[in-house]
């Protein structure tokens, strides 16, 4: 991948264009450009842009200072989850290449995304050159291979990797050292989320089995990989017998070392975080049910979806009947509807919201009162405790918002609403006269040719947005505004700062605004 150098401009500093601004990073293009994507780091803040220029054919990467350009086909960027580490695909003159933080990998004839720790610190990629495979885990090589089974794993700290390879017409797992094998097959390996336990999918002579932390489960007609509880300490996967016989295939579940079984039908198991709960749906007599704890649910005639809420041992069962939608919570069934668009919970999972149609019209369901109603409804809000709500709704082509039942509208169009974290502020971007608003918590502000980005601090109560005027986007950011630019990108950091990246011509900063 081509790269070159560009000029710095301003060091990290104070700036004079708005008070408490801060410069991190300010760099000239050699040339403007479109801006395609912009991104910003958690840890370390830095500026991350993606650029093109599509009547060129060439798209540019920029990171630290560096441009890389390339044919068009970049990937990216991939980020580990605290953001602190990245890469990038891109294709050059029909090969491929990987940008690992500024460092280049490659040229191969196909490379996979990065996969990452949860610190960013490890990384492990798999890659094929010529009609050979490898994986680089931190810099090891291992390989060649015939094939690499997609996808390599990471274990959650990264200390671990696990992953498939086809050798001689053999197959094997390799789980940080050990090998495990041969095998006729095997399957994506797996990581329980605490990375203490580890499984895969393997088959053996045309049967399939299951292998969790070295020991195996089979042989069966039809298995699937296990799944962990979320703290890793029980396991399950549900397996098939007979299943060439027609008519007499069998299904069962293995839970925590526990069997149950057989059905005519059997689906993927789960629990609850801690592993205390668990819960399958299954098929008998025609009828589907589920059972959670060994207690039975049903019948239905479909389970859409049902799952546990949260980290508790609260579940749900979405399912359908006599061509009705239903949802089963806390010991109720709410319904009957004729479709179900949405259900999610609060982040402490108090309050939970059904959006349902009925009769051609859309409702919502919080907590068992009913809203509506109306032609269409948008998905909702919620605070982290529930205890504040909103949607915004269309009726007889006006938008509307409900927020904690009062109602507001009606406007040309609306967006979401957003609620803070903790409740206490509400913020509405709404359209009147072609003309944008934003309200917060009922100061207006506004007219504006269009307003987006609307987002609260996730500590204390600060707000921001981007607004345009006059084909410049200025930002506010808890009532102040400056600006413009031809383009702008914000979002608050953890501990409420703002971060904002603006471009105005050839020019592209990264600041941090209190």
């Amino acid at each position: 991948m081509k790269k070159f150098l560009i000029g710095l401009l301003i060091g990290a500093g104070v700036s004079s264009a708005y008070p408490g601004m801060k410069i991190l990073e300010s760099y000239e293009l050699p040339k403007k450009h479109e801006l395609y994507s912009m991104w910003v780091f958690k840890e370390p803040l830095r500026l991350f842009v993606l650029f093109t220029l599509g009547y060129e054919g060439k798209m540019f990467f920029y990171s630290g200072g560096i441009v890389y350009s390339g044919e068009i086909g970049l990937d990216g960027p991939h980020l580990s989850p605290n953001e602190s580490s990245w890469g990038i695909l891109y294709r050059l003159k029909n090969k491929y290449y990987l940008n690992l933080n500024g460092k280049e990998q490659g040229p191969f004839t196909s490379v996979s995304p990065p996969e990452f720790s949860q610190d960013g610190k490890k990384w492990l990629f798999w890659y094929e050159q010529g009609e050979r495979w490898s994986v680089n885990y931190c810099g090891t090589e291992f390989g060649e291979y015939d094939f690499i089974f997609h996808k390599p794993k990471l274990s959650f700290d990264g200390s671990k990797y696990i992953f498939g390879y086809k050798k001689d017409n053999q197959c094997y797992i390799n789980n940080t050292g050990e090998i495990y094998g041969p095998y006729g097959n095997v399957d994506v390996p797996v990581f329980s989320p605490d990375g203490r336990s580890f499984a895969y999918e393997y088959a053996q002579d045309k049967k399939k089995y299951n292998c969790v932390n070295g020991k195996s489960f089979g042989p069966y007609d039809l298995t699937d990989l296990p799944v962990f509880s979320g703290n890793g300490s029980k396991f399950a996967f549900f397996f098939a017998m007979n299943l060439m016989e027609s008519g007499k295939t069998e299904y069962y579940e293995h839970i925590d070392g526990k069997t149950f079984g057989p059905y005519q039908e059997s689906g993927y198991p789960g629990f609850s975080y801690d592993g205390s709960s668990y819960r399958f749906s299954y098929k008998k007599d025609g009828k589907t049910y589920v059972n959670i704890d060994g207690s039975e649910y049903g019948p239905y005639e479909r389970v859409v979806q049902s799952s546990f809420i949260g980290n508790t041992s609260k579940f749900y069962i979405w399912y359908a009947s006599g061509g009705k939608h239903y949802i089963y919570i806390d010991g109720k069934d709410y319904g009957a509807y004729d479709e179900i668009t949405d259900f999610h919970t609060s982040a402490d999972w108090s309050v939970w919201e059904i959006v349902y149609k009925l009769n051609g019209k859309q409702y919502v369901n919080l907590n068992g009162k009913d809203y509506g109603g109306f032609d269409e409804v948008y998905r909702p809000a919620l605070s982290g405790d529930g205890q504040k709500f909103g949607f915004n709704y269309a009726d007889a082509g006006k938008y509307y918002f409900n927020i904690n039942g009062k109602i507001s509208g009606g406007y040309s169009f609306a967006t979401y609403p957003v609620i803070s974290i903790d409740g206490l502020h509400t913020g509405l971007i709404y359209f009147k006269d072609k003309k944008a608003y934003i309200d917060i918590d009922g100061v207006l502000y506004g007219p504006y040719t269009d307003a987006y980005s609307l987002q609260f601090s996730p500590v204390g109560s600060k707000f921001a947005f981007i607004y345009v005027k006059n084909k410049k986007e200025y930002i506010n950011n808890n009532g102040i505004s400056f600006g413009g630019y031809e383009s702008v990108r914000i979002k608050f950091s953890d501990k409420g700062t703002l971060i904002a990246t603006f471009m105005q011509g050839k020019e592209v900063t990264l600041a941090e605004i209190e």
